[in-house]
C-alpha cells in the first residue's frame, strides 16, 4: 500500500500541547521505515531548512507556491479530504484493536481510519458511534 503524508505550511513553528516549539525531523526516520512518502506544500516565503529534513528520498517533495488566502487554503484542504478520507463513517459489527480498525477500514470499506479536523467532524463521529451503541471508536492517529 501506498502511504502519504501530506503537509501544508507557512513555515510557522507548530507547537506542542506544553507550548514548545516542535521538530519535525525526527519523525523522518518513523516515516521511511513505514514507506511513507513525504509532500510539503510549502506556503508564502520563509526558511525552509527546518523542513528539509522530511524531503531527504527522491520520492519526496517540497512544492513552494506564493501564497494562498483562508479561501484558498480551505479549497485545497477540502480536495485533500475529499481524496484520501471517507464519506461515511462506519462502525465494525464488533470491538477491534487499533490494528483490527486499520485492517478493517482498509479491507473492508477500503479506506484508512477517520480523520477528525472540525468540530462538525467530531458531532458527526460522536452521532455514528451513538446510532451504534458505542461511546468508543479508533480514529486515524496511526498508519499501518
Amino acid at each position: 500500500d501506498d502511504k502519504l503524508l501530506f503537509l501544508i505550511t507557512d513555515g510557522k513553528p507548530c507547537c506542542s500541547s506544553s507550548g514548545t516549539n516542535t521538530d519535525p525531523c525526527p519523525l523522518k526516520d518513523d516515516l521511511d521505515n513505514l514507506g511513507v512518502t513525504v509532500i510539503v506544500v510549502a506556503v508564502g516565503t520563509f526558511d525552509q531548512g527546518p523542513i528539509q529534513c522530511l524531503v531527504r528520498n527522491a520520492q519526496d517533495r517540497i512544492i513552494t507556491i506564493a501564497d494562498l488566502d483562508q479561501d484558498q487554503f480551505d479549497a485545497v484542504e477540502a480536495t485533500i479530504a475529499e481524496i484520501t478520507c471517507p464519506e461515511n463513517l462506519v462502525v465494525p459489527p464488533e470491538p477491534l484493536t487499533c490494528a483490527e480498525a486499520q485492517r478493517y477500514c482498509k479491507e473492508v470499506v477500503g479506506t484508512q481510519l477517520a480523520t477528525i479536523r472540525t468540530v462538525d467532524d467530531r458531532t458527526e463521529a460522536i452521532g455514528v458511534l451513538n446510532a451504534a451503541g458505542e461511546s468508543e471508536g479508533w480514529i486515524g492517529l496511526y498508519s499501518d
